[in-house]
């Protein structure tokens, strides 16, 4: 099944579609999306609308450097929110996301594009009937997501496995994993306030809160707070990351037998 949006086509399963139940913030997004709604001009103040059409969100990926002439595979596309940025970069662009709802917000948002083409439904079998290698495989939600559709006990390495057999030689693959939620990190009323995203009357005690409470109280609330972040520090989280792709390298080479990963010509990022 195709529908064209513009000049971008999107191709899923015949009845795809029937079969998702589409969540009411997909609507309101999708309708926003038709009206042309704009982040930097909008005045919608929305967690969802903010989630999924910020265009800050390309930001993330500007220091990827692809190029003109490049192929670009975005493995979990979602509704496109860090696909502008690689529709400015790359020569061509393919999306493939499990959900058509999602696809469809996607579609719409970049129907002027001239370099994209979106598929939508069972991500791997979208890959493997497209038969295609890419210079560049940006998989987010990657290793999240590997129970869904690999067995066994280790579901991220085959998925790993898997999604770099798409990588052409001399490639790239880079993954990104969700990070935890506030809450893990944040203990309420001890290191700073938390409170639900759809709780405005909430967040508006937690400012007359801090508004009155003691200074001294405030200003230990704020060193704990400074204290809960400082591990995540550019240079802490450079060596963290450093020690996941080291290990991940380790684990493919004994694999595989063969140099590392820097060296081979489907590598990681």
């Amino acid at each position: 099944m195709q529908e064209k949006t513009g000049n971008v086509i999107l191709t899923y399963e015949d009845g795809a579609d029937r079969l998702e139940q589409i969540p009411f913030e997909d609507r309101q997004i999708h309708s926003l999306v038709k009206e042309g709604y704009d982040c930097r001009r909008g005045c919608e103040q929305s967690w969802p609308v903010l989630y999924h059409l910020s265009h800050l969100r390309a930001n993330l990926t500007e220091w990827l450097p692809v190029g003109k002439e490049d192929t670009l595979l975005e493995f979990g596309s979602d509704s496109g929110q860090l696909t502008g940025g690689f529709l400015k970069k790359a020569g061509h662009v393919v999306c493939v996301d499990k959900s058509v709802s999602r696809s469809r917000i996607l579609s719409e948002r970049y129907r002027d594009a001239e370099n994209l083409e979106v598929h939508a439904g069972d991500p791997w079998k979208c890959l493997e009937d497209l038969g295609r290698r890419y210079d560049w495989v940006i998989a987010c939600g990657l290793l999240a997501e590997a129970e869904r559709y690999f067995d066994g006990d280790a579901p991220e390495q085959q998925a790993l496995q898997k999604i770099l057999s798409y990588v052409k030689p001399g490639g790239h693959l880079v993954l990104a994993a969700d990070n935890r939620g506030t809450r893990e990190y944040m203990v309420h009323g001890k290191n700073g306030l938390v409170y639900p995203w759809d709780d405005p009357a909430g967040f508006a005690r937690g400012i007359a809160l801090l508004r009155g409470m003691d200074p001294a109280r405030r200003q230990a609330m704020s060193r704990r707070c400074v204290d809960s972040v400082a591990p995540f520090d550019r240079s802490r989280s450079q060596q963290v990351m450093g020690a996941v792709y080291r290990e991940m390298d380790r684990k493919v080479r004994e694999r595989y037998e063969t140099g590392p990963l820097g060296q081979r010509s489907n590598g990681l990022v």
